[in-house]
């Protein structure tokens, strides 16, 4: 797939760096489940390894061949049950680490930017840090960025309370 090689050591580095250097980072990170070769050991040693960092989310993709591309020909293909029973499996890990990460963030502030309106004392938004938020305030408008302080989870979403 003519990636970059980068050791798992590297990456766990580079992961932690940021989290200790960016205040309420939200990592995330792309992984393919099911590449030729991985065997069952290796996706448990990625799977315990990403369980392990202080990852906010993850972008799955199930390993597809493609012809035309070099993959297309590797040995040791993995079959379509599998693929799907490890993306399975980084789901529930990936909606596991997003709750975590959205319980660190309650009782702080964000700056959440409004994208939708729904009626005079609720809004939509994300923050910087990619968190989508019910906001809850009076007159806010679309396109704004206010200073939100994150209240409590409900399920995909935080809900926060804008004291404008």
């Amino acid at each position: 797939m003519n990636r970059h090689h980068y050791s798992k050591k590297l990456f766990i580095e580079k992961v932690e760096k940021i989290y200790n250097s960016v205040k309420n980072a939200s990592i995330g990170i792309d992984i393919i489940a099911g590449f030729p070769g991985e065997t069952d050991e290796q996706f448990m040693n990625t799977y315990k390894t990403l369980q392990g960092l202080p990852i906010a989310y993850f972008h799955i993709f199930p390993f597809s061949k493609r012809k035309g591309t070099k993959a297309h020909g590797f040995k040791g293909q993995v079959s379509d049950g599998v693929i799907k029973k490890r993306c399975a499996e980084l789901k529930q890990l990936a909606e596991e680490k997003r709750e975590i990460f959205y319980e660190t963030q309650i009782g702080k502030y964000a700056d959440v930017l409004v994208e939708t309106v729904i009626d005079a004392e609720t809004t939509k938004g994300k923050s910087r840090n990619y968190i989508p938020v019910i906001v809850r305030g009076k007159n806010i408008a679309k396109n704004t960025e206010v200073k939100t302080i994150l209240k409590q989870t409900k399920g995909k979403e935080v809900i926060g309370i804008y004291e404008g």
